[in-house]
């Protein structure tokens, strides 16, 4: 059984014009994520973040090909780790989120460094 907590979150809705900073952003209970990341994902414009207790952050964002896109990225890194998986995958991860995250809560994934 999965012990809900609470993680900060910040996220865009272009379509509703709706949005809480990354600067900003709010606490909301694990077990919310899924119907939030259900509502706003529906949009490729729009995207999410859910930053954990250690301020590690998890963001995710549609692809025009209705795939999502998981990056994990740590607060002193210049890079990230990035996954991009089905809307079932992306929506399994936000259901069994740790309060910290890990290496691990992308399995598959590859590390991004940004170019420049």
């Amino acid at each position: 059984m999965r012990i809900s907590c609470q993680f900060n979150v910040f996220y865009r809705d272009y379509q509703h014009d709706v949005s809480i900073s990354s600067s900003n952003p709010e606490p909301l209970e694990g077990d919310r994520l899924v119907s939030l990341a259900e509502h706003l994902l529906s949009d490729p414009d729009n995207f999410l973040g859910v930053e954990d207790s250690s301020h590690t952050v998890l963001q995710l964002y549609a692809n025009e090909d209705g795939s999502i896109v998981m990056e994990l990225l740590y607060a002193e890194s210049t890079g990230c780790l990035q996954l991009k998986g089905t809307r079932q995958q992306a929506m399994e991860i936000l259901d069994r989120l740790p309060a910290v995250f890990e290496n691990g809560l992308l399995p598959g994934a590859n590390y991004i460094v940004p170019e420049g």
